[in-house]
């Protein structure tokens, strides 16, 4: 009896954790075009400020989608078991010794994450950067808001909640799952490829860490190499030549960094159910889940 009460409540907070899905992409969806909406009546700032006020909607719209969300989330489908849920959740500190590769990871990632971005950006017809800062204050501006609100909000629902959630049942349909589900709703097709790695690589160091701080360090650091490449690209001169080989060899650090780490400390430990397939495609074909694709490529269509 006690595994049925288990799995029944594995299932329910499963399908919670699939409406969260939708309601961190639909909350997304809405509070872009609100801003969008409200910015259309303000005057046009000078063009001395009008970068950091792209900057200010969007930090706007990360801390309202992820705090709307899991608010609705924590009141309805939460436990009222503050332990509970904070050590499912990996609220864990995590040993000292993964503190350095995760740093080598997250820097070297992010060459490997442009690599792998340039054929799709190429496909998409449009460049897979965002925002590119061009002086100090800008480059704070692009640190808080692409890289530490981001990496705090993000692994907090989707390694912190989601993967935890599905990873009763099976951690391979974890995995997948919010590596997958994390990429599409960025909702970028040129960033895909990057973003799906970005996503596998947190997968792993929560689970390997069991803390979700591990992967919000990896997640804040990979976006904030980004942000400072950037910035050194747009302000120096470098030829493609040396890009390319510092790219090249940034790419075989991490390979030989994310190696490192799969062997280091004690091993994932497997959670498997009899046909992850089947569940994993359950999943994919919910309701929520299939709301989340149409939220996705109205934004893509009309928002982005």
């Amino acid at each position: 009896m006690r595994d049925l009460d288990r799995k029944y409540e594995d299932i329910k907070r499963i399908k919670g954790a699939r409406w969260l899905l939708l309601w961190v992409m639909l909350a997304q969806f809405v509070c872009r075009i609100a801003v969008r909406a409200v910015v259309s009546f303000i005057p046009e700032p000078s063009e001395f400020y009008i970068r950091y006020f792209r900057y200010l909607q969007l930090g706007i719209i990360t801390a309202v989608t992820f705090l709307v969300s899991i608010t609705v989330y924590s009141l309805t489908a939460w436990k009222k078991t503050e332990r509970n849920d904070a050590e499912e959740m990996r609220f864990n500190r995590f040993e000292k010794k993964y503190f350095g590769i995760i740093v080598v990871m997250a820097v070297s990632g992010q060459f490997v994450m442009a690599l792998l971005n340039l054929p799709a950006a190429h496909l998409a017809g449009k460049s897979a950067s965002g925002l590119v800062p061009v002086t100090a204050g800008e480059v704070a501006a692009a640190l808080l808001v692409t890289a530490v609100l981001p990496g705090i909000f993000e692994e907090f629902w989707m390694r912190g909640i989601i993967l935890s959630v599905y990873e009763r049942r099976s951690t391979v349909v974890a995995v997948v799952f919010t590596t997958v589900m994390f990429a599409l709703l960025h909702g970028s097709l040129a960033k895909l490829p990057g973003v799906l790695l970005l996503g596998f690589v947190a997968a792993l160091i929560t689970l390997k860490t069991n803390s979700v701080y591990a992967a919000m360090l990896y997640h804040i650091l990979n976006n904030a190499a980004s942000v400072l490449f950037s910035f050194v690209a747009v302000n120096y001169e470098i030829s493609d030549a040396i890009i390319w080989a510092f790219a090249a060899i940034m790419a075989v650090v991490f390979i030989a960094s994310f190696i490192a780490f799969s062997v280091m400390g004690s091993k994932i430990k497997m959670v498997k159910c009899k046909d992850e397939g089947k569940m994993l495609m359950k999943n994919i074909l919910s309701i929520p889940v299939i709301l989340c694709f149409v939220i996705i490529f109205l934004e893509l269509r009309f928002v982005s």
